[in-house]
């Protein structure tokens, strides 16, 4: 199981139908990262692209079961805290030296993702909308 970094989603793309349904419902997200920022430990910031920071382009939010998955399953990470804070969903997490932390608006669907680890940190944007559950 391949790591996958925490994505942080906030721009054009307000796909927010139905998200607010997430703090009552425990709904699933669909994100779609669409900016990547990286950090230096010297405090150089540059943009980044999801190849450099080996992300998905699209990543699933599950709330109820705490958990990160790009749309293939192919890669994962748990989540530590779900909170509902001012109409913001905050999550957090940690896997593999890394942690991150991440805000969903409720009513707009603007992502927001801080991920740090040893002397980087990547700032990722992007929107989330809610995503209908998997028919198997």
């Amino acid at each position: 199981m391949r790591v996958l970094i925490p994505i942080a989603l906030a721009s054009a793309l307000t796909l927010a139908a139905g998200v607010s349904a997430l703090a009552e419902q425990a709904s699933l997200l669909l994100c779609a990262v669409v900016n990547v920022v990286e950090c230096s430990a010297q405090g150089d910031c540059q943009r980044s692209t999801i190849e450099t920071a080996n992300l998905p382009r699209f990543i699933r939010v599950d709330p109820a079961a705490k958990s990160l998955s790009s749309p293939d399953d192919a890669r994962t990470a748990p989540i530590q805290s779900v909170e509902l804070v001012n109409d913001q969903l905050v999550l957090q997490g940690g896997q593999q030296g890394r942690a991150w932390s991440a805000t969903v608006a409720e009513k707009t669907g603007q992502m927001a993702v801080a991920v740090v680890e040893d002397q980087t940190a990547f700032v990722v944007f992007g929107a989330c909308t809610a995503a209908e559950p998997e028919r198997r």
